[in-house]
């Protein structure tokens, strides 16, 4: 049997126990979790502000003037057709010979309207008449003049006279291309005047309708537009065409008029398609509110309008005064831009040669007045490099170092983060 004593002292030893293994945790775990004020307040700070770097390069740098424009020919050409004959009674487009980017060429075969065919030759003045045997004037000089350039000889013609000659010319070219030429009916001529128009009695005549022969200053032109198809109805220009260079004018603010000179080096950018194409400065005008766009000659039958109209409204209306800067590309531009509203950039500073430049942010000012920019180089380590700056542009600026060793590529400072 075990006594009271007994029992009480093993209790006593077990307590005990219990209490020296939880003052041993307990210490283990202040040590762990208590920090001394140092520790404290390294634990607390701030990190080490991390060094910001970019690299050095060496490449030219440009000032560059940016402004609104729209890309458009000089001159753009309205062909709406009309009938031949009296016979015709509605015009529709019965075959398309061109889509809206072709280069069409001297004697082109480009619509035909209610089967009656268009085509283009080289002449300056649009005809304005219907012409058969026996006419007479600069048109006829002309039509034979477009005749002889593509092969097809006036004969015994004097020049200027539409006699048979002239109209066997017609006739062929007429004939080489798939089409009849459109007849008249001759009147009887008085006797002994026969060749005058071909027959002593009512014979039919080549006659060139005005509206089968459209002729252009210049060739080759590019088709702007088409706006009708096989099948449909036409009413108002079928075709517009351009002749010479697409060309793209700014709209540049008249008191930076003297930043731009002719041959400065530009870029035209289309924000729709993200196409960029170079070209240089052709010309500067005068300051004007006149809104931008095309001269427009239109040829053919009428149209609402249908004498020559000048510039095509601007988005703006051109109501605030501007300084006309045109810019010709470098390459042919894309049907896409034909009538876009571009933006321009004009390089108005170009460094002279290849230099060392680095972000402006990299420039500092020592206390000494001192121009310096700071290499970072491995593990951080920095080193002052003395410096005089040039041109900048682009958030970089020219340097040429003074004191001390940098080349391109290497890492300067640009800030802390």
């Amino acid at each position: 049997m075990v006594s009271v004593n007994s029992a009480s002292r093993a209790r006593t030893a077990i307590i005990v126990i219990v209490v020296s293994a939880l003052v041993s945790t307990g210490g283990v775990f202040a040590t762990r979790f208590v920090r001394s004020p140092a520790q404290l307040a390294a634990d607390t700070a701030e990190p080490a502000p991390a060094q910001l770097t970019a690299p050095v390069e060496s490449r030219r740098l440009a000032v560059t003037e940016v402004v609104r424009g729209k890309v458009y020919p000089g001159v753009e050409y309205r062909i709406t057709p009309a009938a031949s004959s009296p016979r015709i009674t509605g015009l529709y487009v019965s075959a398309m010979g061109v889509a809206p980017g072709d280069r069409i060429k001297d004697g082109a075969f480009v619509a035909a309207v209610s089967g009656r065919p268009i085509f283009v030759l080289r002449g300056p003045v649009p005809a304005y008449r219907n012409l058969t045997v026996g006419d007479s004037g600069d048109d006829v000089r002309q039509l034979q003049q477009a005749m002889a350039e593509l092969g097809y000889r006036r004969g015994s013609d004097k020049r200027g006279a539409f006699g048979l000659g002239t109209a066997k010319a017609v006739a062929s070219f007429y004939r080489d291309r798939g089409y009849e030429p459109m007849t008249t009916t001759a009147s009887p001529a008085p006797t002994g005047n026969a060749a005058a128009n071909g027959a002593a009695g009512g014979s039919q005549q080549v006659q060139v309708p005005s509206g089968e022969l459209v002729f252009l200053p210049a060739l080759p032109a590019t088709v702007i537009d088409v706006t009708g198809a096989v099948g449909r109805s036409v009413s108002g220009p079928l075709i517009k065409l351009s002749t010479g260079t697409m060309v793209a004018t700014g709209q540049l603010s008249p008191d930076k008029r003297d930043l731009v000179r002719k041959k400065m080096a530009a870029r035209i950018t289309d924000d729709r398609s993200g196409t960029t194409i170079t070209g240089t400065v052709t010309s500067i005008g005068a300051p004007t509110s006149e809104p931008l766009g095309s001269t427009v000659v239109s040829i053919g039958g009428a149209e609402p309008g249908a004498a020559d109209q000048g510039a095509e409204p601007s988005p703006d209306g051109g109501a605030t005064p501007y300084v006309p800067v045109t810019v010709e590309s470098s390459k042919p531009i894309p049907p896409s831009m034909i009538g876009a509203d571009v933006r321009i950039a004009i390089d108005t500073q170009v460094s002279a040669s290849k230099a060392t430049v680095v972000p402006i942010s990299a420039v500092t000012t020592s206390a000494d007045g001192t121009t310096q920019v700071t290499i970072v180089g491995a593990a951080g380590k920095t080193t002052p490099v003395t410096v005089t700056t040039g041109l900048s542009a682009e958030g970089m600026v020219e340097i040429q170092v003074l004191a001390g060793d940098l080349n391109p590529g290497d890492r300067v400072l640009v800030g802390h983060q």
